[in-house]
């Protein structure tokens, strides 16, 4: 029986006191009773962990680990480690589950035995709840191949691999195969995470249908922010990327795909050094040279300015990165922003 299997969820906290009461209680509101709620508060400073030790006094079902703060892959790691379900499923601190989340996808993952079940999400923004569009006329069950073949694309296309909280992933499949998040990164982790847990699994299943509610706040994104070691994340993104298309003997279409998020992630990294206000010219023209310079990217970039959907702009800052004009790229930028401004 589905409900006899516990599911671990793991929320990553870190002065998250404005969202974290809604958060918790979608858990604790969900129609499926057998699960555990493992709170790791990464070293916040606001009255995040007197929260976490009211819900858990007062439910012995959720567990507070406090801890100093490490970042969100350790904080995750943290959560893995301590989890006892049979399951493990992801929430952050500002977000929602759909009450129904456990219990649908559950039955569903334990039907057909497999290691990892992808389901659908809301954006919500100023209140408002938003599909993504993605679809299927019934849930997929397969194997890594068919996955890999005719899956995987579309759901890098509606952003559904980029996330670790829409994925419910079986604990001994993710201990067997000792897969955790990256603790070098605090961005790009989650897609990492996802590509690993893909290429591993030997059955996937897909519900379309949406469980999640993402909340994308005015604050500004993570992706958009000029992090230290973000072009090293993108790299290592690719290359699990790279390494997960070469266990599959047909993979032209994937590694299309792949070269596409790719050279995206390059575009608007190299944008946010363009645009910085702390960087100086100097330092930026660096960074941009480091990034024009990279073999890798060189040849995703000769692949990415062929595509016909890459709009007009992007094929220009392609042909500027190949001809090594750093300078160039920055002062695009930097126009664009300018006439927005006008």
């Amino acid at each position: 029986m589905a409900n006899n299997k516990k599911v671990s969820v793991i929320v990553p906290v870190f002065n998250a006191e404005k969202h974290l009461r809604k958060s918790v209680e979608s858990v604790i509101n969900q129609t499926y009773s057998n699960w555990e709620l493992i709170i790791v508060n990464d070293g916040s400073t606001d009255s995040s962990p007197k929260i976490c030790d009211e819900y858990s006094d007062n439910d012995n079902r959720i567990v507070v680990i406090h801890q100093q703060n490490f970042g969100v892959s350790m904080a995750r790691n943290t959560g893995i480690k301590a989890a006892t379900g049979d399951y493990v499923v992801f929430l952050d601190a500002d977000d929602e589950f759909d009450r129904n989340l456990l219990e649908d996808n559950i039955e569903i993952i334990e039907e057909n035995e497999a290691d990892i079940l992808i389901f659908n999400f809301k954006h919500v923004k100023n209140g408002n709840p938003a599909e993504n569009g993605y679809s299927l006329n019934e849930i997929f069950c397969g194997d890594n191949k068919t996955f890999f073949e005719n899956e995987l694309c579309r759901l890098m296309k509606f952003d559904l691999m980029n996330a670790s909280w829409n994925k419910i992933i079986r604990r001994d499949f993710l201990v067997n195969n000792n897969i955790q998040f990256d603790e070098l990164f605090s961005i790009f982790e989650d897609a990492m995470f996802s590509v690993k847990i893909c290429r591993y699994a030997k059955t996937i299943c897909i519900n379309s249908k949406s469980y999640y509610y993402y909340y994308v706040w005015n604050h500004g994104s993570l992706r958009t922010k000029l992090s230290p070691n973000r072009f090293d994340a993108i790299k290592k993104l690719y290359e699990l990327e790279t390494d997960y298309c070469t266990d599959h003997d047909d993979n032209d279409k994937q590694l299309r795909c792949f070269d596409e998020l790719f050279c995206h992630n390059l575009v608007v990294y190299m944008q946010t050094v363009s645009v910085n206000p702390e960087l100086k010219t100097k330092e930026g023209k660096n960074m941009l040279r480091t990034v024009c310079n990279d073999v890798i990217v060189r040849q995703a970039f000769e692949n990415y300015i062929k595509m016909e959907q890459i709009s007009f702009k992007r094929k220009i800052i392609g042909l500027c990165l190949l001809m090594k004009m750093p300078g160039m790229i920055l002062r695009l930028f930097r126009l664009k922003k300018s006439l927005k401004k006008s």
